[in-house]
């Protein structure tokens, strides 16, 4: 299948493995069913968008304090419906458009100068530039690329994604695995103070980095989940009952904010992965 449209939930499916993807609510993993378990923690009305299933962080991921963008001598005001900071960028509260569709993989666009939801005056995304995800289903696995492309007008960016993992699989409690040598000091406001430090136990709601390998997720005689990536910078969060996220990123939250963003130059694309791989046991 070609073209593009908006379509309501699409399922891939490779060997015994089932993957739900919802175009219409931000082009995310709904749910990711293998060896009879569901690994994705599932849609609730009682949830905001960014509380269930995998999404792509697009074009800022993580928190950005007050919503609040300081760019060449501007102040831009972000959309921020979830609290006083903007949250994970605005790809996942919007409906994604399917480019291609396959058995086991499709591929999904966003024009982000579009992206505008403007729930204050002012608020919103004026840099322009899409998005692209490509999701490819395997037996074991789900393998994720993103593709950013800026527009007419260089743009900052932080770009990763937001996997929810159900606190219990077969009767048993996650466990998340991370091998750091640093993590960003985390202020009472929930945001970063700029100062790297020595990773400290959990719970976590903390940015790393420096990582000797692959985080994972494991629920104890039942099966790990590995979080592969070649994004740099890793958010754990695992304070919610009702499930833990690792997170890949670009880089730390309000990145776009601090003394070096990365800036996308006009029509320069930024590119990454993540693999989210099973293995039972």
């Amino acid at each position: 299948m070609r073209g593009t449209l908006t379509t309501p939930q699409l399922t891939l499916t490779s060997g015994t493995s089932r993957l739900v993807v919802d175009p219409a609510r931000g082009g995310r993993l709904a749910a990711w069913h293998v060896d009879g378990h569901d690994l994705l923690v599932g849609p609730d009305p009682t949830r905001d968008p960014e509380g269930w299933g995998c999404y792509p962080m697009v074009p800022w991921a993580g928190r950005v304090r007050d919503a609040t963008l300081q760019w060449q001598g501007q102040t831009v005001r972000l959309p921020h419906p979830s609290g006083p900071h903007a949250l994970h960028g605005v790809g996942h509260r919007l409906p994604w458009d399917v480019q291609e569709a396959e058995a086991d993989r499709l591929t999904l666009t966003l024009a982000l100068a579009l992206a505008l939801p403007r729930t204050e005056a002012g608020a919103g995304w004026p840099f322009g530039g899409t998005a692209e995800q490509t999701v490819v289903l395997h037996p074991d696995a789900v393998e994720l690329t993103l593709r950013t492309t800026a527009g007419a007008v260089a743009m900052p960016l932080t770009v990763g994604w937001h996997p929810w993992f159900p606190r219990w699989v077969g009767g048993a409690q996650a466990a998340v695995s991370i091998g750091a040598g640093r993590m960003l000091q985390r202020g009472t406001d929930g945001l970063p103070t700029g100062r790297w430090v020595p990773p400290t136990d959990g719970p976590w709601d903390d940015c790393f980095t420096d990582l000797s390998g692959a985080p994972t997720v494991t629920w104890p005689g039942v099966g790990t989940a590995t979080v592969d990536s070649d994004l740099d910078h890793v958010v754990v969060f695992d304070q919610h009952p009702s499930g833990v996220c690792v997170e890949p990123q670009s880089g730390p939250p309000d990145e776009v904010n601090g003394p070096d963003p990365r800036v996308l130059s006009p029509g320069a694309t930024h590119a990454c992965r993540m693999t989210l791989r099973w293995v039972a046991g």
